[in-house]
Formats: C-alpha cells, structure tokens, sequence
C-alpha cells in the first residue's frame, strides 16, 4: 500500500526533472501546517508534464503513468 507521505518518492524517480518543483512546493508549505496539501502539487506536476509536452520532451511520461497506475491501483484510499 502506498501512502500519502510516501507517494511522490516514485514519482520524482519517474521524472526527475520534477524535483525542483516538489522542493520548491515542499518549502512554501514546511511551516504551520499538519498535513502537505498534497492536492496543490498534483496541480503543479501536471503543470510540469504540460510545460514538457510542449516543449516536446515527453520521455519521462511512460515511467510517469506507470506511477499514476501505481498510486491508482495501490495507493492509500484514505
């Protein structure tokens, strides 16, 4: 099963140019708050993945999917 806090270690594996985006979501969010609103930096990957189709470098998208059917399929409903 694969849980809330542990979801976007797959992801940031799958797309590692990603990582400067989480990094920036996961300081703008560090202070004052219980739980990550996990919901905002859904937003910002499919932004990402927007900007990368554009600029016509969809090689990661295949390992990117394959998460998203992971977290679909395994993922923590809660």
């Amino acid at each position: 099963m694969i849980c809330k806090n542990d979801m976007f270690a797959p992801m940031l594996v799958a797309c590692p140019v990603f990582i400067p985006a989480w990094h920036a979501f996961l300081n703008e969010w560090k202070d004052g708050y219980e739980e990550l609103p996990y919901y905002l930096a859904f937003g910002d990957l499919a932004y990402h993945l927007v900007e990368q189709l554009d600029a016509g470098a969809p090689q990661n998208f295949e390992a990117v999917f394959e998460v998203v059917e992971q977290w679909h399929c395994n993922g923590d409903p809660t």
